[in-house]
């Protein structure tokens, strides 16, 4: 939506609509996703909603930055940037829900937090296209 308003590119109010629902629909898709695999897998350490909506909703932060860059470096400059950010984000939600298994040595728990951190950069490239 940013970028076609910057463009010029026949803007309209409902591209702020279409782009805001498909946010929210893939933030609960990922929100069910994180509750499902903390259902299965059940960490010592209780998990709240609230904060998983929280760390998976940084993402929006580092799209904004991303979208800045787009408009202001090169190509590849703005890929870089892009590929480091979708990588610090899934590294942050790796850290962060890695110490609800504090004591845990289950494997499976694991490979459940790598997948999520892996997912985040196909999410961010999505939501560089909407």
């Amino acid at each position: 939506g940013f970028i076609t308003g910057i463009g010029g590119l026949n803007f309209s109010p409902e591209i702020l609509v279409a782009t805001g629902s498909s946010c929210m629909v893939l933030t609960l898709l990922e929100m069910l996703f994180l509750r499902l695999g903390f259902y299965v897998f059940t960490p010592p350490r209780p998990v709240y909603s609230l904060d998983l909506l929280c760390f998976i909703s940084y993402k929006f932060f580092h799209t904004s930055v991303i979208m800045l860059t787009r408009l202001v470096l090169m190509r590849w400059l703005y890929v870089c940037v892009w590929l480091a950010l979708a990588a610090s984000h899934g590294f942050f939600l790796l850290q962060t829900l890695k110490l609800h298994w504090q004591g845990s040595n289950d494997q499976k728990q694991m490979v459940f937090l790598y997948l999520v951190a892996g997912v985040q950069v196909p999410i961010f490239f999505y939501l560089q296209h909407v």
